[in-house]
């Protein structure tokens, strides 16, 4: 975007609370020509920070080095402006990070000779040549947008904003760039030496209103005793190295009631977020453990910024729908909550994409708005459980509101997950995170929905083989035997667990192809055909519970219910040749499968509940198998290795001559061609 259409579009010159210096401003085209030149990004760094200050570009703000995640370290070559009144505040590293505001990165784009001393990483934080690119068919150094990336996540993650502004400098040239949840929009570059855009922009961004430069206004500190009292009733929910963390009150309201003003409205006390989002743009869901001021009770909040995509309903009014037919055991039940108002409570980005200035992807015209609802229920993650029976209870409990949902209201949940499982204190469990739910009357004749639902590790076989597939309850039910699956191969010690267990994450859960597609969908289905068809990829060694025969003997019984869907399906396939477009024929397929169901277990939820019953209800359940993350041992193992093989290439030498180890490797070897083998059946299926 040109530069001045960048500050005319975000910032109102008109509306500055302060006027500009009279001396200074005349002197910001050249306040810059006096930096002189410079060998090392951080000489550099230091002296923009004294001209910005001396500028009077920056009223009632402070211009300070940026703090890092994930070691809350200091960076040397990042600036970032602080207000006074936030400051008086940041006592404490972790608390600065909630409060830094914009941040400026500044690098050299001339290499000095590299001394050996520095790794890549650490002399790209201070040296780049390429930048960004965006010129002459360059597509820019992917470790200044990784960097840019990471300060992002920092300011839109860890504080409570709508968007979030950054300067990038390659001297002697500056971009400006505002982030939201749908992207980023980059201005030109410009000779910030000799062009006064950068403390114009300074100026603008800093006399500005809070929200225009991306303060939530239904965020506000909470006071003295609001802090005190939050940090008492939510002290089991706040992680213990994150004491320092500031408590907010979060305004949550209603719709407007049709004919009337008067809005229910909620004001929660929160602290640090048991869930946070992983990256910049997205749902980019947050979830907090709150305290109602009003009720006194713990509440769940949830916050997010939802698609407008026509085929996406607002979670808050499938929970009101869910709710309102007479389900609130194992379902959230919705307090208040609903879209937040204001003009900066939905995205930007995707309406700027059109301009004749863009050289990235177009988008469509949906944004994306932020939403705020209260919950009554609050739970810990089910792989938390002190027993299996425990979590096979839990899992019961959110599979049969699975169950009554679909009957009551004719909804899928399209997004069964081991996340989306919770369970209450008393060891009730319940299904969450119902925004990606649809009715069935939506997926057969509502608008189409042009992306596939769901957790890649749960879908099932055929969503993850076929992106343009109708969403169908068989999926669904499939998902939970994933989730089940899940838990039991990883969090129960198993006779696979000792050697098998990445193996089996890779080929099963975290199996997929890129490029067999034009579209370049990721694709994926084989691994979790073969597990089920032939207990790839260890077919040699099924799999066994250690002391759990209901476990032991539920997977070996699960098994063919899922598979006599596959071939149910692969039989349906079968019959039809593409004449039309991949979604028609999918439109086809998905009611000549609902036509033919009468035979198939999966048609409704019978079959799979009557296997969960028979399971709960077995004799042998041991008392004392608490979850244990084996998977997650295995990795650090893998990690921990690789350090170790990294020190002598000696050790590696002694290591690959010993026998035993030379027998394990060929074991592997060979279950690797058998997996393959098995792939190639399994893909049989999925080819038809």
């Amino acid at each position: 975007m040109p530069v001045q259409q960048f500050m005319d579009s975000f910032f109102d010159s008109t509306k500055a609370t302060c006027d500009k210096p009279e001396d200074g401003a005349k002197n910001w085209q050249t306040h810059f020509k006096s930096l002189g030149t410079f060998t090392s990004g951080i000489d550099i760094c230091s002296s923009i920070r004294e001209l910005i200050t001396k500028s009077g570009a920056v009223p009632g703000m402070k211009v300070l080095q940026a703090w890092e995640e994930p070691n809350v370290t200091q960076s040397k070559t990042t600036l970032a402006l602080f207000s006074n009144e936030d400051l008086l505040d940041a006592t404490t590293p972790r608390s600065q990070l909630e409060s830094m505001q914009l941040c400026i990165t500044i690098k050299l784009t001339k290499q000095k000779p590299s001394e050996g001393k520095l790794s890549k990483r650490d002399e790209h934080k201070q040296y780049c040549n390429v930048s960004f690119g965006f010129k002459d068919g360059k597509k820019g150094c992917h470790r200044c947008r990784d960097e840019l990336l990471s300060h992002a996540k920092t300011l839109l993650n860890h504080q409570h904003r709508t968007h979030a502004f950054m300067i990038h400098i390659a001297d002697p040239h500056a971009r400006l760039i505002r982030f939201d949840r749908d992207g980023a929009i980059v201005s030109q570059r410009f000779n910030y030496r000799e062009h006064g855009g950068l403390l114009e922009f300074l100026w603008r961004y800093s006399t500005s209103s809070e929200e225009a430069r991306g303060k939530d206004p239904t965020v506000t500190r909470a006071t003295a005793t609001e802090a005190a009292l939050a940090n008492e009733k939510l002290a089991r929910w706040n992680h213990k190295n994150h004491n320092d963390r500031p408590v907010y009150k979060l305004t949550v309201q209603d719709q407007k009631p049709s004919g009337s003003d008067e809005r229910k409205k909620m004001e929660v006390l929160v602290s640090t977020p048991v869930a946070r989002p992983s990256s910049v743009t997205g749902r980019a869901t947050k979830g907090y453990v709150g305290y109602d001021l009003g009720s006194g009770n713990l509440v769940f909040v949830k916050d997010s910024w939802r698609s407008t995509d026509p085929s996406m309903v607002k979670e808050s009014d499938t929970l009101r729908t869910i709710n309102s037919a007479g389900i609130t055991e194992g379902v959230p039940v919705i307090l208040c909550g609903d879209d937040l108002e204001g003009r900066w409570q939905s995205t930007y980005t995707t309406e700027y994409s059109h301009g004749i200035w863009n050289l990235e992807q177009q988008r469509s015209g949906d944004r994306r708005i932020h939403t705020r609802f209260v919950t009554d229920k609050v739970g810990t993650p089910l792989e938390d459980f002190r027993t299996s029976k425990d979590f096979l209870k839990a899992f019961y409990d959110a599979f049969l509101v699975h169950e009554t949902v679909y009957q009551k209201c004719n909804i899928f949940h399209c997004d069964i997950n081991l996340g989306n499982i919770l369970v209450t204190a008393n060891g009730k469990g319940f299904l969450n995170d119902w925004d990606l739910a649809r009715t069935v009357e939506d997926i057969e004749s509502g608008p189409e929905r042009t992306f596939r639902t769901g957790t890649w590790r749960f879908m099932s076989a055929y969503v993850m083989a076929r992106p343009k597939k109708y969403h169908a309850l068989q999926d669904d039910i499939e998902s939970f035997y994933w989730v089940a699956a899940f838990i039991i191969m990883f969090f129960l010690n198993n006779n696979w667990t000792q050697e098998y267990l990445k193996s089996v994450a890779e080929s099963v859960f975290d199996e997929r192809t890129v490029g067999l597609r034009k579209d370049g969908e990721v694709i994926g289905g084989p691994g979790k055909i073969s597990n089920v068809m032939f207990s790839a990829p260890i077919s040699h060694l099924p799999l066994r519970v250690h002391d759990n025969q209901p476990l032991t003997r539920f997977i070996l019984q699960g098994r063919p219910l899922i598979s006599s869907q596959y071939d149910r399906e692969a039989t349906v396939r079968d019959d039809f040749v593409m004449k039309t477009t991949e979604r028609d024929m999918e439109r086809d397929i998905y009611f000549a499968i609902k036509e033919r169901a009468s035979s198939d277990p999966l048609r409704n939820h019978e079959a799979f509940k009557s296997l969960l019953i028979e399971t709960l209800q077995s004799e042998g359940w041991p008392t004392n198998d608490s979850a244990h993350d084996y998977l997650k041992d295995v990795e650090r193992k893998g990690v921990a290795k690789r350090k170790a093989d990294e020190l002598d290439d000696r050790y590696s030498t002694v290591h690959y001559r010993d026998g035993h180890r030379m027998g394990v490797k060929c074991k592997v070897k060979k279950g690797k061609e058998k997996m393959t083998r098995m792939n190639a059946r399994s893909k049989d299926y999925l080819s038809i």
